[in-house]
């Protein structure tokens, strides 16, 4: 096909074309817009050739196309005959680096016409000097390198070494990737001598291989990678090591996310998704060029189209989708690692992501072409939300600021009950960084995963009932926590706890009153690190109490509670003339009830330990007026 060369006017020409306007969902048919082009209305002209390259040679299709305000348009086509065709969207844009048309409606775009490993260098450096120029909230000033890290050398001097700092100030690179099965190397007390005098670059893995060789690219010499930089085998310095983590991820000039390999020996450079299965809008072959512009300031510029997602934000989930369902974020590590990092950049098996403080960026551009649905997006992203607009956002006073971090902490450990681990001890140490940087924001005191600020509300959880949920071996943590209650145990092997929360995590203050008040709250550390694991931990509270036993109770509707009582580990015998209630929210005319169920401890004299929760929110009066007019009372739980 010949490309037509159009010559834009100054004053393009203003008339009923629906382009001229921002109005969406508003349509035209193909005969309509092809009219309007001949009438000499250029944006016109460029919407009916690229509906060309989706009518081809059919002659028996009516074409109707809806602009929308975000620089797409969708094109729906029917057969005469009745039958519809799958609508298709398609972006007008240029390709990127080369000069923008004078219509602000073609956005730049990018394709792959080479591998990731052949054009990551030139994108990842675009990337990070947008973000150096513009971002203030995204620099690191003067970052202290890690303990350890490893000396990369550069592209000259290749040695690789571990390299022990004192204070040291310079930029460094941290890893985040997936273990995996397949042996991959390690620091240990053996080896840590060797190890400060030399790596060869072939004994590394391939993730490892891939981190050195953007580190490198990008010029910085040092290089932090968990299992190189922490002595595997010391358990004392693996505790003092992995309880840094917030400052690592934070202080980091970048963070590398190995997102697509599932093991160490995958690789992350090379894409995976080859031919563009994933990821249609950078396979060049599904690009045409469509005309050149003559632009008013006798600039050049030459306009491509390509398919689109049907709808502009589930493209953008789309391209958040590629992250969180990668092998990668399955990880419990891995969402304190994506959260406290400044800027990372992900590595999926079909294109790099771009995330940092102050943007989101993908390799096709897709996201920059419809920024005024990244905001909207990230709301019900709470990963990424959490990040910028907790931590790093200004628009809360100090109050509104801990306040919400309560809120997202909640939903932040609902997500994290679903991600797995190898080692079940690691369930509290892997959010410890994040606790940290937290409790910096003026969240309070951290109570094995919760906030003693918030201790009322983060009380009311539940066991999972969609799979078994197994008692861990040892003590994990304190009854009241959702880290008891123990695990899922996968096929795989890996685990997931065993609790979640309540979706809506503003439905107590909204709807109910506390009730019950906390007097005490406190954990013991099981080592040095104050929000790490933790040996016991208590709780003291006063409210409204009463036994549960229906058989010694006259009141007909202690046979109702029963009906609302969630035990932690169902097949578990319990003895229910024990059980007292501590009523800890309710709004009595609604109806609604939240309750612990405690049950005496076997191990410590006059305490109780949860084994379960009364949760109703469908307004059930009986269970509500059975818990009226009770007596108030103090109880220690453990």
């Amino acid at each position: 096909m010949q490309i037509p060369t159009i010559t834009w006017p100054d004053s393009p020409q203003s008339h009923s074309c629906w382009f001229n306007t921002l109005q969406t969902t508003k349509s035209r048919s193909i005969e309509e817009i092809h009219k309007e082009g001949e009438k000499g209305c250029h944006r016109c002209i460029l919407v009916y050739l690229t509906c060309s390259r989706y009518i081809g040679s059919r002659c028996d299709l009516d074409i109707r196309v809806v602009k929308q305000d975000n620089g797409l348009f969708w094109v729906i086509g029917t057969e005469r005959s009745g039958a519809g065709l799958p609508p298709i969207t398609y972006q007008l844009y240029n390709s990127v680096g080369t000069q923008r048309p004078a219509w602000e409606l073609v956005k730049p775009g990018r394709v792959s016409s080479a591998g990731r490993r052949e054009e990551y260098r030139a994108l990842l450096k675009e990337w990070i000097g947008s973000c150096n120029s513009a971002h203030q909230n995204c620099k690191v000033k003067n970052p202290e390198l890690p303990q350890r890290v490893l000396d990369i050398g550069d592209d000259i001097n290749n040695h690789i070494c571990l390299h022990i700092s004192e204070h040291q100030i310079a930029p460094y690179v941290a890893l985040s990737h997936c273990w995996g099965k397949s042996p991959l190397l390690q620091t240990t007390t053996s080896n840590i001598a060797d190890h400060m005098n030399t790596i060869s670059f072939g004994n590394l893995s391939k993730n490892f291989q891939d981190a050195v060789t953007i580190t490198r690219s990008i010029g910085i010499r040092y290089l932090w990678i968990d299992s190189l930089c922490i002595v595997q085998d010391d358990e004392a310095d693996w505790e003092i090591e992995s309880s840094k983590m917030a400052s690592i991820y934070n202080n980091a000039y970048l963070v590398l996310a190995a997102s697509q390999a599932a093991r160490s020996s995958d690789g992350f450079l090379d894409r995976k998704d080859v031919d563009f299965n994933n990821s249609e809008q950078l396979d060049p072959s599904k690009s045409l060029k469509i005309a050149r512009m003559n632009n008013p300031d006798s600039t050049m510029s030459e306009i491509y189209n390509r398919p689109m997602s049907t709808d502009p934000t589930a493209g953008i989930s789309r391209h958040r989708w590629k992250v969180t369902s990668s092998p990668l974020n399955q990880r419990g590590w891995v969402l304190q690692e994506n959260i406290l990092a400044r800027r990372i950049v992900h590595f999926t098996e079909s294109e790099m992501i771009w995330d940092c403080v102050e943007s989101l960026k993908c390799e096709c551009m897709e996201i920059e072409a419809n920024e005024s649905e990244v905001t909207h997006w990230s709301e019900f992203n709470m990963v990424r939300d959490f990040k910028t607009a907790a931590l790093h956002g200004e628009r809360y006073t100090e109050t509104q600021r801990i306040t919400d971090l309560h809120v997202r902490w909640r939903k932040l450990i609902a997500l994290y009950g679903r991600l797995i681990l190898t080692k079940d001890t690691d369930r509290l140490p892997a959010l410890s960084g994040l606790a940290k940087l937290c409790q910096s924001h003026g969240t309070g005191e951290y109570l094995a995963d919760l906030w003693g600020n918030d201790l009322l509300i983060s009380l009311v959880w539940h066991i999972r009932t969609d799979e078994p949920v197994k008692k861990w071996g040892g003590y994990m943590a304190p009854s009241w926590s959702p880290f008891s209650v123990g695990y899922i145990e996968r096929s795989d092997g890996l685990i997931e706890a065993g609790y979640w929360y309540c979706q809506d995590e503003t439905y107590h203050e909204r709807w109910a009153e506390p009730q019950a008040q906390i007097l005490e709250a406190q954990c013991i550390p099981a080592g040095h690190d104050p929000t790490g694991a933790v040996k016991d931990g208590s709780i003291v509270l006063s409210g409204p109490m009463r036994k549960g036993n229906p058989n010694t109770l006259s009141d007909p509707r202690a046979w109702t509670v029963w009906d609302w009582v969630f035990f932690d580990h169902p097949s578990e015998q319990v003895n229910r003339s024990e059980i007292i209630f501590l009523l800890l929210w309710t709004d009595f005319d609604l109806g609604y009830i939240s309750a612990l169920c405690l049950l005496p401890s076997e191990t410590i004299p006059k305490a109780y330990r949860r084994v379960g929760i009364v949760d109703d929110h469908w307004g059930n009066k009986e269970l509500a007026c059975f818990f009226k007019n009770t007596e108030e009372g103090e109880v220690k739980v453990v």
